[in-house]
């Protein structure tokens, strides 16, 4: 069925009107309903979610209408819905991502980008360490 292959119109990526893309995983009918509904599309495209024979057009009519604003617009209208989707960031954009921070993912070391210990126990808690090398001069370590 190739569902989780992007061959699916509704779990794949859309180019958006400022060449940013958003991510789409609406899986079960109930979130592809909503992301329909947030995104104004053609009622039509509720028939036959899981005809794999549907996906082509339904994905073209998708494309057609993501093209119309901006990843930003499109996340303004998404965002907080259940309609399974998200902006694809960059990792400098990621780093920032207010879901990113609350749950304090990643630290910035002597301005490096760390991901943060884990599992994290209250008793034994873990530390960023080996900030001064770059990934050559620690290769380098390990093999000699």
């Amino acid at each position: 069925m190739r569902l989780l292959s992007g061959a699916a119109h509704f779990y794949r990526c859309y180019e958006c009107a400022d060449g940013e893309e958003i991510a789409v995983g609406a899986i079960e009918p109930q979130f592809y309903a909503e992301l329909l509904e947030k995104l104004n599309a053609p009622k039509e495209l509720l028939d036959g979610q899981n005809d794999p024979e549907n996906w082509s057009g339904a994905a073209d009519k998708l494309a057609d209408l993501f093209k119309t604003k901006s990843a930003a617009e499109w996340s303004a209208i998404l965002d907080g819905s259940d309609a399974c989707s998200a902006p694809v960031l960059s990792l400098d954009d990621a780093f920032e991502h207010p879901h990113v921070r609350a749950r304090d993912i990643y630290k910035k070391v002597d301005g490096t980008w760390h991901t943060s210990p884990a599992p994290r126990f209250a008793r034994t808690p873990g530390k960023i360490r080996g900030t001064h090398a770059d990934g050559a001069s620690i290769i380098t370590r390990w093999n000699s």
